[in-house]
């Protein structure tokens, strides 16, 4: 799949239009070309977020200090540092923490107005 910009293309059929009233050849075809655009199913497209989590380290550095790493990359932060690392700031994985399927979540607000 290519998605591409519809409303540019729209634009650009638009210029193949005649102000003078007569029906080119051309017009006759962009505008059944404009019609299967404007009728075409949007899609709907999902950016591709890297997911993570910090997960123990084996690393030390001689102190009491434990370490976490990101199971994505293995970039070690110090777990001190948990609560200021969402992202992972060497992949930029997602470090926050997601609700697993079949477990509690909080209701939308329709959802909520239903019950």
């Amino acid at each position: 799949m290519r998605p591409i910009d519809a409303d540019r293309l729209l634009q650009e059929l638009e210029k193949l239009k005649t102000d003078g009233g007569i029906f080119t050849e051309e017009e006759y075809y962009a505008e059944d070309v404009e019609n299967l655009i404007r009728n075409s199913p949007v899609v709907r497209i999902r950016p591709n977020v890297r997911t993570g989590r910090w997960a123990p380290s084996a690393y030390q550095d001689g102190t009491d200090t434990k370490y976490l790493e990101c199971t994505n990359c293995r970039e070690i932060i110090a777990a001190d540092d948990i609560d200021y690392y969402k992202f992972c700031p060497n992949c930029g994985a997602d470090m926050r923490p997601r609700v697993q399927s079949g477990g509690p979540h909080r209701k939308s607000g329709t959802e909520e107005e239903e019950a």
